[in-house]
């Protein structure tokens, strides 16, 4: 992973009392950080590797490439081409949350244009395995007869144009920053993955594997680390509706170089802290004990480093706001010590990053699984996310920092 070029990052930091400067250094005084234009370097530095699962079909994706393979719908239905621009790009997505009828876009669906569920799936549906350095190169623009599961080893020239998706740069990451402005010098990075399909789950009955269940276009997972000053103190790994937390330095937690591993599910691309099997909630599951719905992880997969194919921006909100209030968002571009800065409209964008649940009429669903059905709605962005948020762990659920990871974790 010794391979550096230049590439686009993104990053979203808050800039305020303490703003990047608790972040560009533990030694940097408040004043130097305040004025850091960069994405600080211990950001870079913890950051988790991701571990894909052997044989997963679905790799880290293109941000930009989702815009090149859909359309946008408001209820199943295609939005009138002249209500936005043409094409859609990564500095305009943001333009669908002025579409009429759209609720501000929160009723938009960046729709597949082909059948995502055809056999074999669509090319960029599958995105791009890493190469051996960590990086995802050759980003899939659309339909082609390249494979996403082979490496690549071809070192391609830098993405000139991050908001273009024919460039040839795949970035598939976005690295958000943000500072508590608090006196214990707080800052939260949270590690943002793509890929443009979530094959979910799979049924696992008597050892049985069945069908997968919960799958959907577009997908964003992430990993959090919480800083004090600049020394990361506890790590979160997202899973589907909730995730697990665990001290940065929990016993048995898996880490390279410092950086701790963060296991992908084969197909959901939920995080894990280990390799194994993870039996995944179902809420209308009667019989006490485990589902049979299932995530799996191996160490056998490709290493992704997301810092080599990422942008990286700040993120402010409003003055005044209370502490875990993150609506109204800005955000602001900034460098890395081998990027410019990237594109920041897309991430405005109220609307899903997916298609919506398609009918049960619709030959392609099947009957629900105790309420869990095959394909359901697309996601929405990293703003959605709780960006700001007063512990570790999302909300919902009671949040326990775990200071042992164990198997099955």
């Amino acid at each position: 992973m010794a391979l550096l070029r230049p590439f686009q990052f993104l990053a979203l930091a808050s800039l305020g009392s303490f703003g990047l400067a608790a972040l560009q250094s533990p030694s940097a005084s408040p004043l130097e950080s305040r004025q850091a234009a960069s994405v600080p370097q211990y950001v870079i530095d913890n950051a988790p590797l991701v571990r894909i699962t052997s044989g997963d079909p679905y790799q880290p994706a293109d941000i930009a490439a989702q815009l090149t393979n859909t359309s946008p719908k408001i209820n199943l239905t295609a939005i009138d081409a002249s209500a936005y621009p043409s094409p859609l790009t990564l500095d305009n997505l943001d333009s669908l949350n002025d579409v009429p009828n759209s609720a501000g876009g929160n009723y938009t669906y960046l729709s597949a244009n082909d059948n995502f569920a055809s056999e074999p799936p669509p090319q960029w549906l599958q995105g791009t395995a890493p190469d051996s350095s960590g990086t995802t190169n050759g980003a899939v623009s659309s339909s082609s007869t390249s494979s996403a599961a082979e490496p690549s080893d071809t070192c391609l020239e830098e993405r000139q144009n991050p908001s273009s998706p024919s460039a040839q740069q795949q970035v598939s990451s976005a690295i958000i920053v943000y500072d508590h402005q608090d006196d214990a010098g707080t800052v939260d990075a949270f590690y943002f993955y793509f890929y443009a399909f979530d094959q979910g789950p799979a049924v696992d009955l008597f050892g049985v594997m069945s069908y997968p269940l919960g799958c959907h276009v577009g997908d964003w997972e992430h990993n959090m680390i919480r800083f004090t000053n600049g020394e990361p103190q506890a790590i979160w790994y997202s899973q589907h509706s909730f995730g697990e937390a665990f001290s940065f330095n929990a016993s048995g937690l898996q880490k390279q170089q410092g950086r701790p591993i963060s296991y992908s599910a084969n197909g959901s691309h939920a995080n894990y802290a280990t390799s194994g099997s993870h039996f995944y909630a179902i809420p209308e599951w009667p019989i006490p004990g485990p589902s049979p719905l299932q995530d799996h992880t191996d160490d056998q997969g490709n290493l992704w480093d997301p810092t080599k194919s990422a942008y990286f921006y700040s993120v402010t909100f409003p003055s005044g706001s209370a502490a875990t209030d993150d609506s109204n968002p800005t955000f602001t571009a900034l460098t890395s010590p081998n990027s410019q800065a990237g594109p920041t409209n897309w991430l405005n964008y109220n609307g899903q990053w997916g298609d919506d649940q398609i009918p049960d009429s619709d030959p392609r669903q099947m009957d629900t699984f105790f309420g869990v059905t095959r394909y359901v709605a697309g996601p929405n962005g990293p703003k959605f996310k709780q960006l700001r948020r007063a512990e570790v762990c999302t909300t919902g659920h009671d949040c326990v920092v775990k200071d042992v990871v164990l198997d099955g974790a």
